[in-house]
């Protein structure tokens, strides 16, 4: 009788089975808790391998850094070939510097044919605003770890229109590198930019010639053990208080003097104003532009001296990458130098290197660092 009353009237008592669904709903849903789970295993699991996929990419952008770094050192290695020597690496009244000579050997010929057809003699004014070159730009003078360097940090009515990422070795001088002489002579300023020290040397004689006096058999410490180009970070707008960045103004020509302008609240910062703009402009010969010292480790202080003209001063090697900055060595090898590299006795000193032709075979007083950016010290190091 019980069954019969169920189906009466024709209806089928649904109850059963609406328990039965709910059942087996109730077992597949996912519980808060149970979600909670997933997701924390989810984002553990994203927190173990973003770091892994950052370190790849950083690696993958260092290794794009040196093989640049590689392209410009046998790019010298073919103008030498050339010419006899190494680039010029630019002066006070030749205004373009040793990239600007270096860009028919390194697939840029279209770039150097302007600039000549402006000024063979090379003695203009090298960053008029508007001047088409200064905004032709390879990729390939850029390292990708350095976000700043490769924008356009201005318009094309901007004297800072852009920069490039690597330097040349000037030595450990912090003379006036860039001073103005026609003819060889015997006074001290002659040595600081003739001789120099490092792989590149300034020189300027009536003829403005491209080749410079530096060959590569004037590197007596060995090309294997003498630095040829380096990394330095570039400055953009707003960068004027970076000590990383930017170039501070120093009261004197030592290390100390430098020193003296960080923050002592701040190591990152300078106590008072620099100059942004460092490495802003590719083809100019100021040495905040175009050189590197081998003074102070990678990652350091830059400055020039006070009323230098920025023809002089400490200019320092310096990347995006960690713990350091790539070299390359006369020989075209490239290797990352350390920014705990020894550089001699202690940077507090006031101690610079006299520019002189006695000083030019002297043993570098800036250690290993020192040592590898001289090329006729008499101290031939091999990089660490």
């Amino acid at each position: 009788m019980e069954n019969v009353r169920n189906v009466e009237f024709g209806r089928i008592d649904t109850t059963c089975l609406e328990l039965h669904f709910r059942t087996v709903g109730k077992r597949c849903a996912f519980t808060l808790v149970e979600l909670l789970v997933v997701i924390a295993i989810i984002g553990t699991l994203v927190a173990l391998l973003l770091p892994a996929v950052q370190a790849a990419r950083e690696a993958a952008r260092r290794m794009q850094c040196s093989n640049n770094m590689k392209q410009m050192s046998l790019g010298v290695h073919l103008f030498s070939n050339a010419h006899g020597t190494i680039p010029n690496y630019g002066h006070a009244s030749q205004r373009v510097n040793w990239l600007a000579r270096l860009c028919p050997y390194i697939d840029q010929q279209a770039i150097w044919d302007m600039i000549l057809a402006k000024d063979p003699n090379l003695g203009m004014n090298s960053y008029t605003a508007g001047f088409e070159p200064w905004y032709l730009r390879s990729p390939n003078w850029f390292c990708p770890s350095d976000d700043i360097v490769s924008q356009v940090l201005g318009d094309r009515t901007s004297t800072n229109p852009g920069g490039m990422s690597y330097r040349a070795c000037v030595g450990d001088l912090m003379s006036r590198f860039l001073e103005d002489y026609d003819t060889e002579g015997s006074s001290e300023n002659y040595y600081a930019w003739n001789n120099s020290r490092g792989a590149f040397a300034a020189y300027r004689y009536s003829d403005c010639r491209i080749a410079g006096r530096r060959t590569l058999g004037a590197i007596l410490d060995g090309t294997s053990n003498t630095f040829l180009l380096s990394e330095a970070l570039a400055s953009g707008p707003g960068e004027e208080w970076s000590t990383r960045r930017s170039t501070a103004l120093s009261a004197g020509w030592t290390q100390k003097g430098c020193l003296g302008q960080v923050s002592a609240g701040d190591m990152t910062q300078l106590k008072a104003k620099g100059e942004s703009g460092r490495g802003s402009r590719w083809a100019c010969t100021a040495l905040r532009n175009g050189a590197f010292t081998t003074i102070l480790p990678p990652n350091s202080l830059s400055c020039h001296a006070e009323g230098s003209g920025k023809r002089g001063g400490l200019q320092t090697a310096g990347s995006s990458h960690a713990g350091g900055a790539n070299h390359s060595f006369v020989d075209g090898a490239v290797r990352f130098i350390s920014s705990t590299i020894d550089v001699g006795q202690s940077p507090d000193l006031s101690y610079q290197v006299k520019s002189t032709a006695a000083a030019f075979t002297e043993p570098s007083p800036f250690g290993v660092y020192g040592a590898l950016g001289s090329i006729a010290g008499g101290e031939p190091k091999s990089s660490p």
